[in-house]
């Protein structure tokens, strides 16, 4: 059997996307998995008015409930003020951010997304470039078809000089997203740049989503080697094994796969994709009967394996 690099490469498709979130928390990644840390707004006190000083003190003390009611207060007498609509928008989206149910999530994105456009057309409203950079972030995380919006805000934010740690993170992913992967690469390498060690993990972790769509496979290689015996999270070290392995395949690199995979399997014997690859590399090196054991595994581990559910039903025609 001739192995497919186009099957290969669509068999962790999307699914392997990790959705980086942001407030300084730790949180789930919406369909990674991963966990990852990233950053909170921080805003300078500009132009703000004495009546309006209120919604800055609450905002820096990080109580963004209340800034969301002192705003609406503010929004019900004077429904175009500008803080009441900056500040609001910053907390919708920041307490969107820290809920679980994806339909609150959203209810809170969509209403930061209408007060900050709104703040857009209010003349001397304050903290443009800082607008313009949650307004990126609360596009992104609506979903994948609002991301141009998250590349038009962001490079807008900074040209206006707002410069986030997470900035380039973001239009690395929304790149990614629309599958311009040149420009992805180009912004993970810049995020790599100005992250902090301890975020750098996340960042290779995503990079190398693109470089394998671009069929560089040395560099999808190089930017996760440092990552597999990082002591730090887990489950993105068993993301980055995992990967690491699928690039070998495509690589048609079957002993330095394999000998990646076996490790893997012994330190996560419950990765049912480090299984799902192996199985790939016996079945491309002439062992069939036990690659399909290795997916029974995998589909035992994860009964809702797709790949290795197809595999099964597939075998031997």
């Amino acid at each position: 059997m001739i192995y497919s690099r186009k099957q290969t490469k669509g068999a962790n498709g999307r699914t392997a996307i990790v959705r980086l979130l942001v407030v300084g928390l730790v949180l789930a990644a919406m369909t990674g998995g991963a966990l990852l840390v990233l950053h909170a707004l921080d805003v300078t006190p500009v132009g703000i008015r004495r009546r309006n000083t209120e919604l800055l003190q609450l905002w820096n003390d990080g109580h963004y409930d209340e800034v969301l009611r002192a705003a609406q207060a503010i929004l019900d007498d004077e429904p175009v003020d500008a803080e009441a609509l900056t500040f609001g928008g910053f907390a919708h989206f920041y307490v969107g951010l820290a809920l679980s149910e994806r339909s609150e999530q959203l209810e809170h994105f969509h209403r930061a997304i209408i007060l900050l456009r709104r703040a857009l057309h209010v003349p001397y409203a304050p903290l443009a470039a800082e607008r313009d950079y949650v307004l990126a972030k609360a596009y992104y995380h609506r979903g994948d078809e609002y991301v141009d919006l998250t590349v038009y805000y962001m490079e807008r934010a900074l040209e206006r000089t707002y410069d986030a740690p997470d900035s380039r993170t973001y239009l690395g992913l929304a790149h990614a997203i629309l599958g311009d992967h040149e420009q992805g690469v180009r912004w993970f390498e810049a995020a790599l740049e100005h992250a902090e060690p301890d975020e750098q993990t996340a960042i290779r972790v995503r990079a190398a989503d693109s470089y394998v769509q671009l069929d560089r496979y040395a560099e999808a290689r190089e930017t996760l080697l440092p990552v597999i015996d990082e002591p730090g999270d887990e489950s993105l070290v068993l993301i980055a094994r995992n990967k690491l392995a699928h690039i070998e395949i495509l690589d048609r690199r079957w002993d330095v796969a394999e000998r990646l995979l076996s490790e893997t399997i012994e330190l996560f014997p419950q990765s049912a994709d480090a299984y799902y690859y192996l199985g790939i590399v016996y079945e491309e090196t002439d062992r069939g009967v036990q690659a399909r054991n290795l997916w029974r595994t995998a589909r035992d581990i994860d009964p809702d394996h797709t790949d290795a559910l197809m595999r099964l039903a597939n075998w031997g025609r």
